[in-house]
């Protein structure tokens, strides 16, 4: 699992969902700079349809074939969207949403949407994959849907602040589709 390359929302630290940004320049030198000398390889890639990931897998995977998902999208994050903790650590509404477990965002995806999107996913990986002899994939998406598939399915079941992955990072990870298990091997 690969979160996308740094955006300007990201270098700023504004919420950033549905908004379909681009990678920065800086963004993609980071890329090219991490990947390099990685001697990992993937037969197939399965990517969020936004700009910001398909840039990345341009960027470093560009002799890969690829799948997009639209359920590998970044959470919505509604009246967030755009602003940033400073702009809104003060508001009602953010305190609300920070201390409560649901993080329910107005306008935005609920938390129980976002993890029935991500198990639907995972049913069409697994689906596809069970066609194939493929075995060895990555995910490209975004750092909130890494954090939250790796809560809900990584065997040690941590919080989603457990899984943070800065971007162009990610995990490598072993998916046990019986059981609907992650084993987190190590962090990339």
């Amino acid at each position: 699992m690969i979160r996308h390359g740094l955006t300007l929302w990201n270098k700023e630290r504004r919420y950033l969902g549905s908004t379909d940004l681009s990678l920065t320049e800086d963004g993609k030198q980071e890329l090219v700079s991490l990947w390099t000398d990685k001697d990992i390889s993937f037969s197939k890639l399965y990517v969020s349809p936004m700009r910001r990931c398909i840039e990345t897998v341009a960027t470093i995977f560009p002799d890969v074939s690829y799948t997009v998902l639209d359920e590998l999208k970044e959470r919505d994050f509604g009246i967030f969207e755009g602003k940033s903790y400073d702009e809104l650590k003060d508001t009602e509404v953010y305190k609300t949403f920070i201390n409560s477990e649901d993080r329910e965002i107005v306008g935005g995806e609920s938390r129980e949407d976002l993890f029935n999107r991500i198990k639907g996913c995972l049913d069409i990986i697994i689906a596809d994959l069970s066609s194939s002899n493929i075995e060895n994939i990555a995910i490209v998406t975004h750092g909130g849907v890494i954090m939250h598939m790796l809560a809900k399915y990584h065997k040690g079941n941590g919080t989603i602040y457990e899984y943070s992955v800065e971007n162009g990072k990610g995990y490598l990870v072993k998916f046990f589709p019986e059981t609907m298990e992650i084993q987190v091997i190590e962090r990339i």
